[in-house]
């Protein structure tokens, strides 16, 4: 089995039982079990899954934060779009204070 498959199984069984095990995922797989970590840390890096000791569980309900690059590439037209509107609200002179979201970035380039 091609590591490409091996993820997709692994992500395929994120989704239905909610988190994996590294030892249980090598007997299915028929692979080690530091196959199975290499393929994790890959699809942690992907922002795929969150590992956590001896296995992973879903990003989705944690208080996992997206990195900026990924956070950056999400909602872009939403953002566009909201930074242009309040680019119009804003007039010479005016002190404004931009935080380090992503969207404050749209406002910055806009400006």
């Amino acid at each position: 089995m091609f590591a490409l498959e091996r993820q997709n199984r692994i992500l395929e069984k994120l989704k239905t039982d909610g988190s994996v095990l590294v030892s249980a995922l090598a007997v299915e797989l028929s692979v080690t079990e530091e196959t199975v970590r290499r393929d994790l840390e890959k699809l942690e890096k992907q922002e795929a899954l969150l590992r956590t000791h001896g296995g992973a569980v879903p990003i989705a309900g944690t208080n996992y934060e997206y990195s900026l690059e990924t956070r950056k590439n999400l909602n872009t037209e939403a953002k566009a779009r909201l930074a242009k509107e309040a680019v119009k609200h804003i007039v010479p002179g005016d002190t404004i204070f931009l935080d380090a979201s992503t969207t404050t970035f749209y406002i910055s380039k806009e400006l």
